[in-house]
């Protein structure tokens, strides 16, 4: 069966060849590199002063291991699943693989509504961009709960659906399922050295914020600090015109939250 999941992790597995170099490039101003730098400053902040060499840490949906680089500087046990395998091999070239990681690097395919972990037996976990891409969050907060330690720290990020950023997306997502208009989007943006735009078989939920923190509360979580990035002066893909300096003077909808 050609569930979403199985879309989402074709998408994925074809993305990964030049998803560092476009997303996550250093200096960069996409959203997800400046969620990266937000969730920096985040872990270093609320999480960063609990850490040991025993402190467990898991990165649900990792994705390239963005956050192995983020926390490289620290001794913990880090642990990352995936539903994409192609994603997990550049997590696995990710830098934290000598001293400064205490632990090894674990790296998993798997399913983050669907965690293989004991309860309790983490003592924070983060999900970085993944929850947009379920059918509903219930199952993955509950996931994370559950295997996440009492009074232990959850992460999360979130897109939210009044962004004027989004401005464009309804029509650029019609566009994704229109193979001709694919091809000549590609081309332009190919030309203009910004990757490459894919063809995409689903659409992301975006959230409200005030909801969403609603939704948190039901699974016994608090939030505990919310922060937020990726103004833009231009809505995408146009912010690529006004440049790096005046896209990071901004942010959108970001939170950390806390497990009771």
């Amino acid at each position: 069966m050609d569930t979403l999941k199985n879309r989402i992790r074709r998408f994925f597995d074809t993305d990964s060849s030049e998803y560092l170099e476009h997303k996550y490039a250093k200096n960069g101003n996409s959203f997800m590199a400046l969620r990266r730098e937000r969730a920096s400053e985040l872990l270093s902040t609320h999480v960063a002063p609990s850490f040991n060499e025993s402190f467990r840490f898991l990165d649900c949906g990792c994705g390239p291991g963005i956050l192995v680089d983020v926390l490289a500087g620290h001794k913990i046990d880090y642990w990352g699943i995936d539903i994409s395998e192609e994603m997990l091999k550049l997590a696995k070239r990710q830098p934290g693989n000598g001293p400064a990681i205490s632990g090894q690097k674990h790296l998993t395919r798997g399913d983050v509504e669907s965690l293989p972990f004991r309860s309790g037996s983490f003592d924070a976990a983060a999900s970085l961009g993944v929850i947009e891409y379920l059918e509903a969050d219930d199952r993955l907060l509950a996931e994370m709960a559950r295997i996440v330690k009492p009074e232990g720290y959850l992460l999360i990020a979130v897109t939210s659906r009044s962004s004027y950023n989004l401005l464009f997306e309804r029509p650029l997502n019609v566009l994704r399922k229109n193979r001709l208009a694919v091809r000549v989007l590609n081309c332009v943006k190919v030309a203009l050295k910004l990757g490459q735009f894919r063809q995409a078989e689903f659409e992301k939920r975006r959230h409200a914020p005030q909801e969403f923190a609603k939704r948190l509360g039901s699974h016994g979580l608090r939030v505990i600090e919310t922060v937020f990035w990726g103004f833009n002066v231009l809505p995408h893909p146009l912010h690529h015109i006004c440049g790096s300096w005046l896209n990071t003077r901004g942010h959108a909808a970001y939170a950390t939250r806390w497990k009771r």
